[in-house]
C-alpha cells in the first residue's frame, strides 16, 4: 500500500484545486500515519470518491485486504474545525503539522492562549 500512498499524496501535492493543504507522516511501533489537513470536507470526500483520482481503487482493495485477513489494520477519522477555533504554537522549533501547509501564515503569540481562541486582544 505504500506506493499507493505515495501516488495519492503526490496527486494531492501536484494540484491545488483539489483542496488538500498538507500532510505529515509518521511511523510509530504500531505502523505509520499520515495526517492530513483539507481546505474543507467536501473537497476531501469528491477526491476520496472519484473514479478519476487515486483513492478510491487502492482504499477497495484495502477495505477488500482487511475483511479477509487481521494482519491489515487501518482507521480512518475525520474532524471538521471551524476557521479560528485552533491555534498552533512553536517554541525554539520549525513549524510542522498544520503550522507546515499551504497558505498558513504564523503570526508572533502577543495575548493569552485565551484570548486568542476568543478572538479578543489585550489592551
Amino acid at each position: 500500500m505504500g506506493d499507493a500512498m505515495e501516488t495519492m499524496i503526490r496527486e494531492l501535492e501536484d494540484n491545488e484545486t483539489l483542496g488538500y493543504i498538507g500532510a505529515e507522516i509518521f511511523a510509530g511501533t504500531t505502523g505509520f500515519m499520515t495526517v492530513q489537513w483539507w481546505k474543507d470536507v467536501e473537497s476531501l470526500n469528491t477526491w476520496a470518491s472519484s473514479n478519476m483520482r487515486s483513492h478510491k481503487g487502492p482504499w477497495a482493495k484495502l477495505a477488500k485486504m482487511g475483511a479477509k485477513s487481521a494482519d491489515y489494520g487501518f482507521w480512518h477519522e475525520t474532524y471538521k474545525v471551524n476557521a479560528g477555533n485552533y491555534e498552533s504554537i512553536y517554541v525554539n522549533c520549525p513549524p510542522m503539522m498544520f503550522g507546515n501547509c499551504k497558505g498558513v501564515t504564523l503570526e508572533n503569540a502577543k495575548d493569552t492562549a485565551a484570548q486568542r481562541m476568543r478572538g479578543k486582544k489585550k489592551e
